[in-house]
């Protein structure tokens, strides 16, 4: 059976896929230090590597095991950490720490300096809770968000109340009949 004949656009893809593909190469090589070769990257550091967040868990948390995991993430080509302290988790109670305790803060320290040690950085959200919320927190002193609802409301008619908050920031009402 004859083979069809392959048209001139799919060799000039094909082509173009070789030079890409040779491209890479020579840049990866660049990047892995080959001799002779010079990087048109920055060097990686700590700022410009991925960063993760790290939940402490009712700071349930200890040097040990904080130094084993920052320099897991650090293998793992990790540049930093977000901690972010919340809520406990059931059946390690005896573990807790108190937020922003003196104990909590030397654990912090440990955690900040080991990082660095090692290259990285460490950042922190500035409060516990999901975002600075929880059940102490009044609808009053909880931060804010962003609401978009799409509502018609008849011409010459009001809308229904918008929230049973009086915290609505703006409402932007549009005319829709330029549309249709």
């Amino acid at each position: 059976m004859k083979q069809p004949r392959l048209s001139r656009s799919y060799h000039i893809a094909k082509l173009h896929t070789i030079i890409l593909t040779a491209a890479l190469i020579v840049v990866s090589s660049a990047a892995t230090g080959v001799a002779g070769v010079t990087s048109p990257w920055p060097p990686a550091t700590s700022q410009n590597k991925p960063w993760a967040y790290w939940h402490w868990m009712a700071g349930a948390v200890d040097e040990t095991n904080l130094v084993r995991e920052l320099h897991r993430y650090a293998d793992a080509g990790l540049g930093g950490m977000h901690i972010i302290p919340i809520y406990g988790a059931k059946g390690w109670e005896s573990h807790y720490i108190p937020y922003l305790s003196p104990r909590w803060m030397d654990v912090l320290g440990t955690t900040v300096t080991e990082a660095r040690k090692i290259g990285m950085g460490i950042d922190m959200t500035t409060g516990t809770g999901w975002n600075f919320g929880g059940p102490t927190i009044t609808p009053e002193l909880s931060c804010l968000r962003l609401d978009k609802k799409f509502i018609a409301v008849p011409a010459g008619q009001k809308p229904a109340p918008l929230s049973n908050r009086a915290d609505v920031l703006t409402v932007l009402a549009e005319n829709d009949t330029a549309a249709t």
